[in-house]
């Protein structure tokens, strides 16, 4: 079924105003809410907008509907399959660490970053270049360094 040169533009026009959209949303976002509901704005006209603009390119540029009943199996199957893979994986890669491997590049970060919200005059920059182990030990002295009241030692009784 071939359509006419109006209905691609037609189609072309409404992916243009979803992308507007779904850069906007971000943008807008932040000044409609705060914290984890700006997150969830964020996320949803994201991931939202894209599955629609996918579904928009599947079915009027590709044609998939009126392809075999055989492509449909095989683009479900493919995806159901990265679905489970990301499944699997996510847990492990998003974490700092996993059962054999440490992220010391995110754990400087992090550590860098600490230290910096906790002494205003730390140089970050300088932070980053040094190495994670020199980093680590640094943040073992500055935690030790605290002035903290001393621990009154009980008096041995005689």
């Amino acid at each position: 079924m071939a359509h006419s040169k109006e209905h691609y533009i037609k189609i072309w026009g409404y992916l243009v105003v979803l992308l507007v959209v779904s850069v906007a949303g971000p943008e807008i976002a932040p000044k409609v809410a705060s914290g984890n509901v700006k997150m969830t704005i964020v996320l949803l006209t994201a991931f939202g907008i894209a599955l629609v603009k996918a579904y928009m390119v599947i079915v009027e540029f590709m044609h998939l509907p009126l392809d075999k009943k055989f492509c449909t199996y095989l683009l479900s199957t493919c995806m159901a399959f990265m679905l489970l893979f990301f499944a699997f994986v996510a847990p492990d890669v998003m974490n700092h660490e996993g059962q054999n491997w440490v992220n010391t590049a995110a754990k400087k970060e992090v550590t860098c970053a600490k230290m910096a919200q906790k002494d205003k005059t730390f140089d970050k920059a300088k932070c980053k270049a040094m190495p994670y182990k020199a980093v680590a030990q640094l943040a073992k002295k500055s935690k030790g360094s605290k002035s903290a009241p001393a621990k009154k030692q009980p008096t041995p009784k005689k």
